[in-house]
């Protein structure tokens, strides 16, 4: 008898561990989705708020830090163990510190988002089931948790201590096949481990769906420009290729950058950007981009159109139609015809020498109105020859998606024209 008693107690030793381990990996799971939502927030302000962002990564520094000072009556209110009170309270002050080391570095961004929610999530749920499995269940305890809830009144826990103590062997028989005859009597009339041993209730199931939802929902707010967060290493490398009068304006265009009302310290910034163009430090620069940008101004918004088409950052890189600085708004400087800016060549550049500078202009019949009359008369050729009708291909879709906006606007489209020229023109909107 004491063997069936033994077996039936391991087996439901086992049943009550993976209950055990199944409640604590979703109770983990939802504190893992508490601080995927605070590093996903902190992420997505940290470009504007740099500050701000890092108060949010030590949120789940002070939860976790809390939760460890818990009294025991607490944790029972919770209905946490030892064990997954400190899974979960290591693991969001480790996500909180590496969300904050990552976001004053800059490298969160590579680190997609999504990618990050998922994996706090799966590592808090398998870390909190794998400390209930390593701690594990003894078929003493178990022989108590059922006692305790069948009312056996400790026939279990007599024959558990009897079977496996240390007087085991020299106990009597007789009274020894008594206490496990009892046992085994009482385990067929109740069936207590036959039992669900969920002692968790549908509040830890919604806990985790609100969880995850908020995750989801942070995930599918829009998020700032792949160029505000990529732009300053690929506009520091593409400095070294630029021409000595692409630099000059690009210097230019920071040094204008300043106003009146610009912080000192972004304004010393902008200026050293200038400086440091003019010079071709493309690493000295690549900081100073990113300085700027943690202190909440977008350096990008003033480059030229056609110098981030060059850069590989394309049209959009500029920002939104306006730029907010200094809490005023004022357009985003999206570049202008190279006329406008540089003495014209007479000679026709080759595609070759564009493409090694990184220029791709494209026609525009619209330039043909600057062209002498007697030239065109003469040959109708000459403007496309010598280059005064063609313009950068970041300029041209600015003013072609500004031409279709206007013509939204004032109503010029056709209604069943407007779905097709809204999703071809303003799609990058």
């Amino acid at each position: 008898m004491r063997q069936a008693v033994l077996t039936i107690l391991q087996r439901a030793a086992r049943k009550l561990l993976l209950t055990r381990a199944l409640e604590a990996a979703v109770a983990a799971a939802t504190a893992g989705g508490l601080s995927a939502a605070a590093v996903i927030l902190a992420w997505m302000i940290g470009d504007a708020l740099l500050v701000l962002g890092v108060a949010v990564c030590a949120l789940p520094v002070g939860w976790g830090a809390a939760m460890l000072l818990l009294p025991l009556r607490s944790r029972r209110a919770l209905g946490l163990g030892r064990e997954t009170a400190a899974v979960i309270a290591s693991l969001s002050v480790l996500a909180g510190a590496a969300a904050g080391a990552l976001l004053l570095t800059g490298w969160y961004a590579a680190v997609p988002r999504g990618a990050a929610a998922a994996a706090l999530l799966i590592g808090f749920a398998s870390a909190g089931a794998l400390g209930c499995l390593v701690r594990g269940v003894s078929p003493l305890r178990v022989a108590r948790y059922l006692d305790a809830r069948a009312g056996l009144r400790e026939r279990l826990a007599t024959a558990a201590e009897l079977a496996l103590g240390p007087t085991a062997s020299s106990a009597s028989a007789p009274a020894a096949e008594a206490v496990y005859a009892q046992a085994l009597a009482a385990l067929r009339r109740a069936r207590p481990q036959r039992d669900p041993m969920w002692r968790r209730t549908r509040r830890t199931a919604a806990a985790l769906a609100l969880a995850v939802l908020l995750c989801g929902t942070l995930l599918l707010l829009p998020s700032r420009p792949a160029e505000d967060r990529y732009g300053a290493a690929r506009l520091a490398d593409a400095l070294g290729r630029m021409s000595p009068e692409d630099r000059e304006r690009l210097a230019k265009a920071f040094a204008a950058a300043m106003q009146p009302k610009t912080d000192p310290e972004v304004a010393a910034s902008l200026l050293r950007c200038a400086q440091v163009v003019r010079v071709n430090d493309p690493a000295e620069l690549e900081r100073l981009l990113g300085k700027l940008r943690r202190a909440g101004f977008r350096p990008l918004s003033v480059v030229p159109g056609d110098l981030l088409a060059a850069a590989g950052i394309g049209a959009s890189g500029a920002g939104d139609a306006t730029a907010r600085k200094d809490g005023a708004e004022r357009p985003a400087h999206s570049g202008s015809p190279p006329d406008a800016n540089r003495p014209a060549d007479p000679n026709v550049e080759s595609a070759a020498r564009a493409f090694e500078r990184g220029v791709v202009r494209v026609y525009d019949p619209r330039y043909s109105r600057v062209s002498p009359p007697e030239a065109a008369a003469a040959d109708p050729n000459a403007a496309v020859r010598n280059g005064r009708d063609f313009r950068p291909y970041a300029d041209a879709w600015t003013a072609a998606r500004r031409r279709s906006a206007d013509a939204l606007m004032s109503n010029r489209v056709p209604s069943e024209y407007r779905p097709i020229v809204r999703s071809f023109f303003l799609s990058e909107e």
